[in-house]
């Protein structure tokens, strides 16, 4: 009978820090006191579409910087613990799982979570979830981020509402935040695409009594009489 076994990692501080040196990772060295831009006057119309700004900013804007051990004193490095977002920690173990060596083999080292993932010693790798996404944590040092994207974001209900990029990418990092902007952008310009070519065809159906070409090809005893075959040499 097989039997299963799971593996926690989890990185330390001082493992964070120096990885995250290594990977050039931009954190918080002040707020941005930048005053904000005019407001758009358009706001009070799409206030329906609009999500609370306590989704859509969930902290506040920073000027960043990238990490250096040596000068740990200029970020804004209130808890250890919630330094780094959780999708910081994750890239961070994964670079540092897919480069940790574990043998050697006539010779060549051999090192990454992949080549053991493709030989069957593990059978998968994932990074794991803080908090459940249909109920808020009961622990409030656990951030409910997961939650927020569920109730706010991932439901039929609120596909009008616009996305909330910010908590996007703090929660499932850079690669996945510009992936669901893009794909906002591309909604946005294949609907107004569509309410064209509605109006188009809107259009055209109300005017197909009145269009001789329809007439001709849709009436039987006209169109329906004509037969048509390839062209002959």
């Amino acid at each position: 009978m097989a039997r299963f076994f799971f593996v926690k990692i989890h990185a330390p501080w001082e493992v964070l820090i120096t990885y995250a040196e290594v990977l050039n990772i931009k954190v918080p060295i002040r707020e941005n006191d930048i005053p904000p831009m005019v407001e758009n006057p358009l706001d009070c119309v799409l206030f329906p579409l609009r999500l609370p700004e306590k989704v859509m900013h969930p902290e506040p804007d920073y000027f960043t910087a990238p990490f250096s051990k040596d000068k740990q004193e200029l970020y804004l490095i209130n808890d250890e613990s919630t330094f780094f977002s959780p999708s910081m920690r994750n890239r961070i173990v994964n670079y540092v799982l897919t480069r940790c060596p574990y043998g050697t083999e006539e010779g060549k080292k051999k090192f990454g979570i992949k080549r053991l993932l493709n030989n069957g010693t593990y059978t998968a790798a994932y990074p794991l979830h803080d908090c459940q996404y249909w109920k808020k944590a009961s622990d409030p040092n656990c951030d409910s981020e997961r939650y927020t994207l569920y109730m706010e974001w991932a439901r039929f209900l609120r596909f009008y509402k616009e996305q909330p990029l910010v908590l996007i990418r703090k929660y499932y990092g850079e690669k996945i935040g510009i992936y669901f902007a893009w794909l906002g952008f591309y909604t946005e310009m294949v609907f107004l695409a569509a309410v064209v070519g509605l109006i188009y065809f809107l259009y055209g159906l109300f005017t197909m009594d009145e269009n001789m070409s329809s007439k001709e090809i849709c009436d039987p005893a006209i169109g329906g009489e004509i037969i048509t075959c390839p062209l002959c040499d």
